[in-house]
């Protein structure tokens, strides 16, 4: 431990803003900094930081602290990290106090490891006795063999066993039983109990194979505890810095030029005995900093994330690659088209389906957009305004402009929205991103200053669409407006799929059937039987604009159209300037674009003077 006066003098030496600044956006308000608070689900700006008191506080959520409990917090780390963290950050030296540390560590350490390791053969031993039998059985029934068993340092402990006693008859000390998560010590009857009892133990190893801790699994199904038990967080044992089987992985991995991340570590031991064996698993699901510093050892491979098809494990594998590409790792991500984790598949003699699966994986942002268009209602414009922002927050963590580009370009394809509104609503993400290797979950806007950017947006795709509803709902009114109509629908592109489906097919009705009354048509059209665009035309039917009676119906088209053409033109501007961005056109195609542009814009001010004319009215 660092002296006080230490700890108290790179306190008051540090700027806690520049500190908490470099981690997340600050906002300057009054005398104080404010932020989304990064420790909770927080919507708005609840944190305040002072440097004047060189203090942090959320008033939502009460955690508080200086800047080395932030830090401490924040990157995940231990106290005494923290503080070195700092002291480079401000160029105070605490080398005379480190090498002191260093030594006591590296004891301690050393210490653990062989206490480990002992536990490990105890448990290894359990698998040979009468009540191993049952751990024996049910690892058979897994597809685990000996030859696994052993390579992987899976044992087991009875509920008679007693590894406390067993590591003290060694020579190892009671405090350090219970400082590796070996035992807890019972105040009431003055003695060591075993963490584990009755279960199948596997081995936890680090990247130089040192034994760091142990996770134990029930046998039996039908019991209330735990199915999985696993070492306390210790000064060895922390989760976000262990990779299951890493050390072997690498190895392979270097002369595949891959590594796959899994969920779990039966998932690892399953694919390894099919032959799979550039494979790691993450105690749980989250990747850190720690494991980007392991992949970058390994020269030009690829990582491809494979976990679980459920909602966290699509979340977690959203996350990871976000913060692989923000470190310049090359990702792809394992579609995985069943339902069943990597055991189950390997289990159901499945392993030419997890081959094909890998060689096929696909680029991070097409799995994102795959991912999140599934829950997108194509026909709400604020589900799809959901929809750019959640990808926003995927593109702009992982901090790439080749990614950028292409997302615009897939947003588009898939939401039929402008580019300009989709860029607006990334613009304003931009704003209150933070570009850090602590990535946040994938969420809604955190700030309402976000979310009122993002309405401005989403009221002018809104508008857009009340055009298209407008047509729409004139068309299946009347009969009476057909042929200006069809004139002006020839000039424009309707964004939406559904209703320019919609408009094609009762403009053909009326076309083969001359005469027919507005009601008749409606009958005809609902008579086809098709379940979507009835859907819509049940919901444009009973919506309050249809019921209306407009004064000036042909007045309201006309809108309509003016509006649908002022947005093409606002589109062809935002293309051209695109264009004129480009370094490599030619002098001749840089003035035609120009001319273009330049009657675009003149387009532009004559929509403008339109709508003041409009108003005088």
């Amino acid at each position: 431990m660092f002296p006080k006066e230490v700890i108290d003098d790179i306190v008051a030496k540090t700027e806690i803003v520049s500190v908490v600044g470099e981690r997340i956006t600050l906002v300057k308000k009054g005398r104080n900094f404010w932020a989304v608070c990064p420790f909770h689900q927080d919507t708005s700006p609840s944190m305040s930081v002072s440097n004047e008191k060189r203090i942090y506080k959320c008033f939502s959520c009460q955690e508080s602290g200086n800047v080395i409990e932030f830090v401490k917090k924040f990157d995940n780390i231990s106290f005494n990290k923290a503080i070195e963290k700092i002291a480079k950050f401000i160029n105070f030296d605490i080398s005379q106090y480190q090498k002191k540390l260093s030594t006591i560590q590296n004891n301690f350490l050393s210490k653990i490891y062989k206490l480990n390791s002992e536990a490990m053969s105890f448990f290894k031993s359990g698998l040979a006795t009468k009540d191993g039998k049952s751990a024996i059985e049910y690892l058979k029934s897994r597809n685990i063999n000996l030859q696994q068993i052993d390579k992987f340092n899976i044992g087991y402990i009875s509920k008679q066993s007693n590894l406390a006693q067993h590591l003290m008859d060694k020579g190892f000390e009671l405090k350090d039983i219970i400082e590796s998560g070996l035992g807890n010590y019972d105040e009431n009857n003055k003695k060591i109990k075993n963490i584990f009892s009755d279960r199948i133990i596997f081995a936890i190893t680090d990247e130089q194979n040192n034994v760091i801790g142990f996770s134990g699994r029930k046998i039996e199904d039908n019991s209330e505890r735990p199915k999985y038990l696993n070492t306390k967080e210790t000064e060895v044992f922390q989760k976000r810095k262990i990779a299951y089987n890493f050390l072997s992985a690498s190895k392979n991995a270097r002369i595949k030029k891959e590594i796959i991340i899994l969920e779990g570590y039966m998932d690892v031991i399953s694919m390894c005995g099919a032959g799979i064996d550039n494979v790691i698993a993450l105690m749980g699901t989250s990747l850190s900093s720690f494991h980007i510093k392991l992949f970058k050892t390994i020269k030009d491979c690829e990582v491809k994330i494979f976990l679980d098809g459920d909602k966290p494990g699509v979340e977690a594998s959203i996350k990871a690659a976000s913060l692989l590409i923000a470190n310049k790792i090359k990702t792809s991500i394992v579609y995985n088209i069943t339902t069943n984790d990597p055991d189950e598949l390997i289990n159901q003699n499945k392993k030419d389906l997890v081959l094909k699966m890998i060689s096929e994986s696909i680029e991070p942002l097409e799995f994102v957009i795959k991912q999140l268009w599934k829950s997108t209602d194509s026909n709400n414009y604020d589900s799809i305004a959901k929809f750019i922002s959640l990808v926003a927050n995927f593109v702009l963590s992982a901090n790439n402009q080749i990614l950028y580009d292409k997302s615009l370009e897939l947003i588009q394809d898939i939401s039929k929205v402008s580019k300009p509104a989709i860029i607006e609503i990334f613009k304003s993400k931009r704003n209150f991103t933070t570009h850090s290797n602590k990535n946040e979950s994938l969420d809604e806007p955190k700030n309402p200053i976000d979310k009122s950017f993002n309405k401005s947006v989403e009221n002018k795709i809104r508008g857009y669409q009340n055009s298209e509803n407008a047509i729409l709902q004139e068309l299946l009114k009347s009969n009476q407006h057909l042929n200006y109509i069809k004139k002006n629908i020839s000039d424009i592109e309707l964004k939406n799929q559904d209703s320019r489906h919609l408009i094609q097919k009762v403009l053909k009705i009326y076309e083969n059937n001359i005469g027919i009354s507005s009601k008749e048509m409606l009958n005809k059209l609902q008579s086809e039987n098709l379940p979507q665009l009835n859907e819509i035309i049940e919901s444009i039917i009973n919506s309050l604009d249809f019921q209306m009676q407009y004064s000036d119906p042909l007045k309201r088209l006309d809108d309509a159209f003016i509006k649908i053409k002022e947005r093409h033109n606002e589109e062809d501007i935002f293309e051209i300037k695109q264009q004129l961005n480009k370094k490599e056109i030619t002098v001749l195609e840089r003035e035609k674009l120009t001319n273009t542009l330049n009657a675009r814009i003149a387009m532009r001010k004559k929509f403008k003077l339109n709508f003041l004319k409009q108003g005088e009215k």
